[in-house]
Order: C-alpha cells, then structure tokens, then sequence
C-alpha cells in the first residue's frame, strides 16, 4: 500500500498552487467607479507543452515555469450610459527579466496599455 501511496504522489506532481485577489469598488452618484488589481501567482511546477502539429498539450518533466507574479490594475468607470476601462496589463513585465512563461517555449505579452468605451444609445 506504502509503494502505491508513494508513487501515486510522484504522478501529482503539477499540483500548481494559485493566488489571486480582487478589487476594490468606488461608488459615487451619479457615477459608478471600479480601482482594482489582479495578481496571480503560481509556484515554480512542471507546465504542460505545446505541440502545434497535433495542436495538444503533452505532459514534459524537462522545463519548469512559474514563480512569477501576473499583475494587472484596472478602473472601470460608468457615468449614466457610458461606460469607460483603462487596465494595465502585465504591469511588472521586465522588472524581474523576461524569463516568464505559462506554457516552455511561449512567453506571455509584454506590458499593454488597455482602453475601451461603450455607449449605449436607446431608440
């Protein structure tokens, strides 16, 4: 029973451990503010690959990724029936290097600046 037990727990072995946390919500009349930030977190584990002949991902025990925090801010505004988004996205990107990756061999998107505006018109 020991021996299964053991192995059993070398086959869980990209148990990836996640943090991430919400936001903060303003409201004010007759405007409806949102502040907030993301961060997300995953511990250093053996990630999936990417074959794209087969398009699937493969289980591969030679690359570990994570341990690298994802940080993104964000405000969202609504004033009546428009509806306004600024986001940072990747805000910490080459602060610590440029060796981030959720899949090995595709790193993630640089820091972007987001924006958006949404009105709605009625008849």
């Amino acid at each position: 029973m020991n021996q299964f037990v053991a192995k059993f727990r070398d086959e869980v072995k990209d148990y990836v451990e996640r943090l991430e946390s919400g936001f903060l919500t303003l409201e004010r009349e007759p405007a409806n503010m949102q502040v907030g930030a993301e961060i997300t977190y995953h511990s250093l584990y053996n990630a999936y690959s990417y074959m794209p002949s087969t398009g699937r991902f493969y289980r591969q025990d030679k690359v570990q990724t994570g341990n690298y925090p994802f940080i993104n801010l964000f405000l969202n505004l609504k004033l009546r029936r428009t509806r306004i988004f600024v986001m940072f996205d990747h805000l910490n990107s080459g602060y610590t290097g440029y060796n981030y990756s959720m899949v090995p061999s595709y790193p993630m998107n640089v820091r972007m600046f987001r924006y958006g505006i949404a009105w709605t018109f009625y008849d």
